[in-house]
């Protein structure tokens, strides 16, 4: 990927890759093995965490805007120099991003799923109880007893069990395993494997005929019966990611506002030229990174990012860097970026010569990466997490 992409301020912008948690991969509508789960769609990582405000606030920005350092409303899940980014928008944001990703797929999955199976436990009169998703929670906790070395289940699988948004996971799982019971003619306690389920899951999942929509729909996919809208994917995208990766999305969501707020101050307006030299760039940057491997640019929005180049244009956070290229060309050009190149190459690599060259590109890479983070420490920002 580009160092370039908008990503966190807090470090270069290289891509990082992690693994869902165990204990949500076991509560997942298809139990697999946390070892052999796919890699998540690379996340940002997050600004230092925080209540009020996470960055510098400059005086004048303050005194321009009082409701910048104003408390959030209920409805707000960050406020950038005044900007509320409402809880709703932040959802639309995931639930568009990691279409197409293992945690978007997880997501789209669980809800077709879970709606299907209570439409069809509603039909056979079949129900789950509170004592059912009590005694599927002391399941889990024997399990991670089992598998600790002191046999005991760590105590942040306790409190995770206790979240909302993973009882809600249990019930699930606890209808799904009544729902195989009532189609295999077993009895009310009898045993279900985890593999029986996730054979249930994939088969009424595969049975929904799920059909994606483009990724500016508010309706996320159709199913027969019913259809996930594009907010609803993105609240349960988060429900599965740990908050230092929802901190992530929210501070990469937080940089485009910066970016678009910015850009309006100073009369800059989205440059399709300007687009076409940032997709040059990107083109150059991986066919000139040996780690491609002969990979194209549109090799890697198709198998890394799972987009179309048609899509990657008309997303946010493209929109966005290209402004911030514009940006920064207002008051840089090459000149200027070269003298500054070699200066700091003289101070950290003495006696070296720069190849301008081969070096131009990765130069203004970090003149706007530089651009990006004076956005986030010239502006009050109030975010959730």
């Amino acid at each position: 990927m580009d160092a370039g992409d908008l990503r966190s301020p807090a470090r270069s912008f290289d891509d990082a890759r992690m693994t869902l948690p165990a204990l949500l991969l076991l509560l997942a509508l298809a139990v697999q093995d946390a070892g052999t789960a796919p890699p998540v769609r690379p996340v940002p990582s997050p600004a230092p965490p925080a209540d009020a405000t996470t960055a510098a606030t400059s005086a004048a920005s303050s005194a321009d805007d009082p409701s910048a350092s104003a408390p959030l409303a209920e409805d707000e899940v960050a406020r950038v120099g005044g900007i509320a980014i409402p809880w709703s928008e932040f959802r639309r944001y995931v639930g568009t991003v990691f279409v197409r990703h293992p945690e978007g797929d997880e997501a789209l999955r669980r809800q077709v799923v879970r709606e299907v199976s209570h439409a069809l436990a509603a039909e056979l009169g079949l129900t789950v109880s509170d004592v059912d998703v009590a005694r599927l929670s002391a399941e889990i906790l024997e399990r991670a007893a089992a598998a600790s070395p002191d046999g005991k289940a760590p105590p942040e699988v306790a409190a995770d069990l206790a979240r909302p948004e993973l009882r809600r996971s249990l019930a699930d799982l606890a209808l799904q395993r009544e729902l195989v019971r009532h189609d295999d003619g077993l009895a009310p306690d009898a045993e279900v494997s985890d593999e029986r389920v996730q054979a249930f899951v994939q088969a009424t999942y595969d049975g929904a005929h799920v059909v994606e929509h483009p990724l500016d729909d508010p309706v996320a996919a159709t199913y027969d019966g019913g259809q996930v809208g594009r907010e609803a994917l993105g609240e349960e995208v988060l429900e599965l990611l740990p908050e230092k990766e929802r901190a992530g999305v929210l501070t990469e969501l937080i940089g485009i506002v910066l970016v678009q707020r910015k850009a309006a101050q100073l009369g800059v307006t989205f440059a399709p030229e300007v687009a076409v030299a940032e997709l040059e760039d990107r083109a150059a940057y991986v066919a000139s990174n040996p780690t491609a491997q002969g990979l194209t640019y549109d090799d890697v929005l198709d198998k890394v990012d799972h987009r179309t180049r048609e899509e990657l244009v008309a997303s946010p956070a493209f929109i966005a860097q290209v402004l911030l290229r514009q940006m920064v060309d207002l008051r840089w050009d090459d000149d200027k970026v070269r003298e500054l190149w070699t200066a700091e190459r003289a101070q950290t690599h003495p006696g070296t010569q720069v190849d301008w060259e081969a070096e131009r590109h990765a130069a203004w890479r970090v003149v706007r990466q530089r651009t990006y983070q004076q956005l986030f420490a010239e502006c009050t920002i109030r975010r959730r997490f």
